[in-house]
């Protein structure tokens, strides 16, 4: 009888400890690392991510201190600061609640190989961290791949960690202050240049400048035209150049392209990376094209 009192007590004793371990869930703050350096991705060399929902998949590789984005065959830098601050953020995961550890949740909590998104982190070659992330009903979920739990994220700030490829792209068009703009230039199949002092711009030939400039100054799109070759000979180019006081000066070419193979293509100085469809872009588009002389399509102006 005292035998058998024993045993119960010992499977009792047996049973707390297990439901205290592996089935009520932990009010410690749970770290997610795979590597060495848990919680500081400062010095990461590569990030993959892969929006299983969108079937979007692109890479940021740091290259001499630069960060390059690429997708497919679309590649461009990146301003170092935007990555720094999403390892920064992904840094800072942390969870005090599992909330199922059944595979049969994953969809539930959007952290499935369907609708998550993934993210892997690395340092030279070598894997620091890989999350699966899930974002249903505002709520936020990550799973580590190969693990079946499915933990709930304490916080997340979700405008810090914008997972598309889109939100990795420069969307204006031009930087410049439209106040210390004082000359403008257009070189087309024409040439028109108006001057600005304390009476005002000495033409009128380019419209309202100065509502020009503002909606100049505004103009963003996300919309884009990936390999783009310039080069091609069968393009009427426009060219819009802005003159500050303080010496500065900005570009805009505008490529029309005679075959109708692309839309009207919009290239800056202060965006490098970007070549923008113009279409996107109305005000833009109907300056070009209310300016631009002549109807011979076939004729190319070289510019300088």
């Amino acid at each position: 009888m005292k035998k058998t009192l024993l045993i119960t007590v010992f499977f009792l004793g047996l049973l707390y400890w297990a439901n205290n371990h592996y089935f009520k869930p932990s009010m410690e703050p749970i770290p997610f690392s795979t590597g060495i350096n848990l919680h500081d991705f400062s010095d990461a060399s590569k990030l993959e991510i892969w929006n299983h929902a969108n079937d979007e998949q692109f890479l940021l590789t740091k290259v001499d201190n630069r960060w390059i984005v690429q997708k497919k065959n679309v590649n461009f830098v990146i301003p170092p600061e935007k990555v720094s601050k999403l390892l920064q953020t992904l840094g800072q995961l942390e969870s005090d609640s599992i909330v199922s550890a059944r595979q049969a949740d994953w969809q539930r909590y959007g952290v499935d190989t369907e609708t998550a998104i993934e993210v892997s982190i690395s340092k030279n070659g070598a894997l620091l961290d890989a999350f699966m992330l899930g974002f249903p009903e505002a709520q936020k979920y990550l799973r580590i791949p190969k693990s079946n739990e499915v933990f709930l994220l304490k916080s997340f700030d979700l405008e810090s960690a914008d997972f598309s490829f889109l939100s990795f792209r420069n969307t204006r068009l031009l930087d410049f202050n439209p106040a210390e703009t004082d000359k403008v230039a257009y070189f087309g199949l024409d040439t028109i240049i108006a001057e600005r002092d304390s009476m005002g711009w000495d033409s009128t030939a380019l419209g309202n400048i100065d509502r020009l400039l503002l909606k100049l100054s505004r103009a963003t799109s996300r919309y884009f035209v990936d390999n783009f070759d310039e080069t091609k000979e069968d393009f009427v180019i426009q060219k819009l150049l802005l003159s500050t006081s303080g010496n500065q000066e900005v570009t805009l070419f505008a490529y029309k392209d005679t075959l109708g193979q692309f839309p009207l293509t919009l290239h800056s100085s202060t965006n490098p990376e970007q070549w923008f469809n113009g279409d996107s872009i109305p005000e833009v588009r109907s300056f070009f094209k209310k300016i631009q002389r002549g109807n011979n399509k076939n004729k190319t102006t070289q510019i300088e």
